[in-house]
């Protein structure tokens, strides 16, 4: 990766950390269930595959603006539904750490901590 690349990734990940944010602090002010309306703004995502990509701050912006909107609020409080658990925050840190990490982990040799962690995990379920 080249370092105006590294630059833009940085960025983009900027951009995304903003919007979640964003999403964390009005988790209070958003219904349990989208409107009908939100839900009918997700149409905006019906479309042909694209023959050239689009801008990647176009994606997130568009995923932060419509598609949050159409989200179960299941950090609100208000949710009753399907009872799946709630988010702890450094499970939520964790997990966008390890995403970024991208690793395969099939073998330990494609990722020694990745192998580590889980025969970790599996000795805690034991």
């Amino acid at each position: 990766m080249t370092f105006t690349e590294t630059e833009q990734y940085a960025k983009l990940l900027e951009q995304t950390l903003h919007y979640a944010n964003n999403y964390i602090q009005t988790v209070g002010q958003r219904p349990a269930f989208p409107s009908e309306e939100s839900i009918q703004a997700l149409e905006a995502f019906k479309e042909e595959l694209p023959v050239i990509g689009t801008e990647a701050d176009s994606v997130l912006r568009s995923l932060h603006e419509l598609a949050s909107k159409g989200t179960t609020n299941v950090l609100g409080g208000r949710y009753f539904g399907f009872v799946y658990g709630g988010l702890f925050p450094v499970a939520h840190a964790a997990q966008w750490l390890v995403d970024t990490w991208n690793q395969n982990t099939a073998l330990y040799m494609m990722s020694p901590a990745a192998s580590k962690l889980e025969e970790i995990c599996e000795s805690w379920l034991v």
